[in-house]
């Protein structure tokens, strides 16, 4: 079994993290066998399942992609399997504050023998690197399969980023024709949830209608028991705004594209890296988020999009106001978001990953 590889890990056609497992599959696949301990299914006996498959599994290497609750759970025992089993493992760490979910001697020790940790922003890698004195910390950003990207050109030989692509003078007159209808649509897509932000963007856009500017707002996502059933009758009562139910996943950069910003106004504390912003990268949106945990990196202030303060409903009117008259300037921003999308294509990402592997002798 040298030549096969256990992948512990969440993988399916939805959630975030299950998908981008999903992706990865996919090209691990191409290369290796695969055995996959699916932990989708958040049971007690999905747990115990995934424990034990560390803790007898015959595979020489082992991938563990989990968030913070299965690291708490799964690292400590990593460690235990180095120790006597003489397995080799790769962390690929999900999800915000992964720092906090962390800070335990025994997963320190399973970060520290592990062959590569993953992290999905830079500021991350260097909080992995100075607080737990890691070298083998791998910056791997969220990715999507995105059609019409580039592959091979956002990344040297060495794995260091090179500037994304921009676009040629006819693209350009198109993006900035986007913008040139009446009425500007905005689009949020993520959990309907109090967490996401839903009724501070609700509140915000409603401002802005009453200060006489003319907008509409969609919102797509499953509705999570976290939100306020009251959001939900107050988004079909105000004048421009909808709910639209769930997106699937195939259509969610065609919804993208009837519309023309993206508003992420997050307040969720263990937001990370969300694939929902490189989706509305791809199709080109001007992108409104707040400042939580690593959009800020993501998100470059006046580059990407803006950056507003958490919670802070007045700046976010503010920019939705800023976006309705500076038409022109949405342009420019859409034309930079195309070439941004095209660094975190699945394709650059993972294969900069599998080349890391190789190098440390594993078999993709």
């Amino acid at each position: 079994m040298k030549n096969e590889i256990l992948f512990i890990g969440p993988a399916a056609k939805e959630g975030g993290p299950a998908i981008k497992n999903r992706i990865l599959l996919k090209y691990l696949k191409r290369h290796s066998k695969v055995e996959i301990r699916n932990t989708y299914d958040r049971t007690l006996k999905a747990r115990l399942a995934a424990v034990l498959s560390i803790l007898f599994t015959r595979h020489r290497y082992v991938i563990v992609s989990v968030s913070r609750k299965g690291r708490l759970l799964l690292y400590p025992f990593l460690l235990l399997r180095k120790k006597t089993g003489g397995i080799r493992y790769a962390c690929i760490v999900i999800g915000g504050k992964a720092i906090e979910s962390l800070r335990n001697p025994l997963c320190i020790g399973a970060l520290k023998n592990a062959d590569i940790v993953t992290a999905e922003t830079k500021s991350l890698s260097k909080q992995l690197r100075e607080e737990f004195a890691l070298n083998n910390v791998h910056w791997m950003p969220n990715y999507k399969e995105l059609p019409g990207t580039k592959s091979g050109e956002f990344f040297d030989e060495k794995g260091t980023e090179a500037p994304a692509g921009g676009k040629g003078k006819n693209e350009r007159k198109d993006s900035e024709k986007r913008f040139e209808r009446q009425k500007l649509r905005f689009l949020f897509l993520s959990r309907m949830t109090d967490a996401k932000g839903v009724p501070t963007l609700l509140k915000s856009f409603k401002k802005v209608l009453e200060s006489g500017f003319d907008a509409s707002l969609d919102f797509y996502g499953p509705v999570d028991k976290g939100l306020d059933p009251r959001v939900l009758e107050e988004i079909m009562q105000t004048e421009g705004a909808d709910y639209r139910g769930s997106a699937p996943n195939d259509q969610v950069l065609k919804i993208m594209e009837d519309h023309d910003v993206f508003v992420f106004p997050t307040e969720y504390p263990w937001e990370g890296f969300p694939a929902v912003l490189v989706e509305a990268l791809a199709a080109g949106l001007p992108i409104i988020a707040s400042d939580m945990n690593y959009n800020p990196e993501i998100i470059r202030d006046g580059r990407n999009g803006w950056i507003f303060e958490r919670g802070n409903g007045e700046q976010l009117s503010d920019l939705l106001r800023h976006c309705i008259e500076s038409r022109e300037e949405l342009g420019r921003v859409s034309d930079n978001n195309r070439g941004e999308a095209e660094k975190y294509n699945a394709e650059n990402v993972i294969n900069l990953f599998l080349s890391k592997l190789r190098i440390n002798g594993w078999p993709v």
